[in-house]
């Protein structure tokens, strides 16, 4: 009969450090509105821990590898960050958390094994990669995304070469392109790829065209 495993003062500071530092990550992730947001990286991080500390409790004694069970850990924190990657209307979301949640199995891992000094300061560096490089990703790099805009309209041919030429002037990424009558009216439906700043300079060029009697815009 195997014998049964003492708790020390140790393991509770790691396994109560994990719940504050994947916390304090996940808080983040919650303000931002992400799917996985704050229990979701307590639990990897303390899950993390826990797997960490076990890894070095089976092995005690043994000349078993502790390194196999935090492999595992990683491994099976790449499904799980699978999961919150979604992709919809020729966009990819959720790469980010899928990453945090990596991250933070890294800081269970880290922690577990008794490295308090580079969890904290990892802890800090992810949070700083999250909020401020984000400001920075928007300023250097603006992000694009599918719009959707249907134009009615009586006047088809001339509404539909102004449509293209704007799409040519403005660089679009065009993904369709249908016209479909509905009684007495045409329905021209465009959906293109772009920055916001395009799609705001899209909207006003169409929003000047005489010829249009209704416009619908989705996103």
């Amino acid at each position: 009969m195997g014998e049964i495993m003492t708790i020390s003062q140790d393991m509770i500071i790691k396994l109560l450090l994990s719940i504050i530092l994947g916390g304090i990550i996940g808080i983040e992730r919650e303000i931002s509105g992400k799917y996985a947001g704050f229990r979701t990286h307590i639990l990897i991080c303390f899950g993390a821990t826990l797997m960490s500390i076990l890894s070095f409790e089976f092995v005690k004694g043994t000349s078993g590898d502790p390194s196999r069970i935090a492999a595992q850990v990683i491994t099976g924190i790449g499904f799980i960050g699978a999961g919150t990657i979604i992709q919809a209307r020729g966009e990819v979301r959720g790469l980010t958390t899928a990453a945090s949640l990596w991250a933070v199995a890294g800081l269970g891992l880290a922690i577990g094994t008794g490295n308090y000094f580079i969890s904290v300061i990892s802890t800090f560096i992810i949070l700083f990669t999250l909020i401020i490089f984000r400001f920075l990703e928007n300023l250097i790099s603006p992000k694009y995304s599918v719009h959707l805009y249907e134009v009615k309209t009586k006047k088809t041919p001339e509404v539909v070469n102004e449509i293209k030429k704007i799409i040519s002037q403005l660089d679009l990424n065009v993904e369709s392109f249908e016209i479909k009558r509905k009684e007495d009216f045409f329905h021209v439906s465009v959906s293109y790829s772009g920055s916001q700043s395009k799609d705001k300079q899209f909207l006003k060029n169409i929003l000047e065209l005489k010829e249009i009697e209704e416009i619908t815009h989705r996103v």
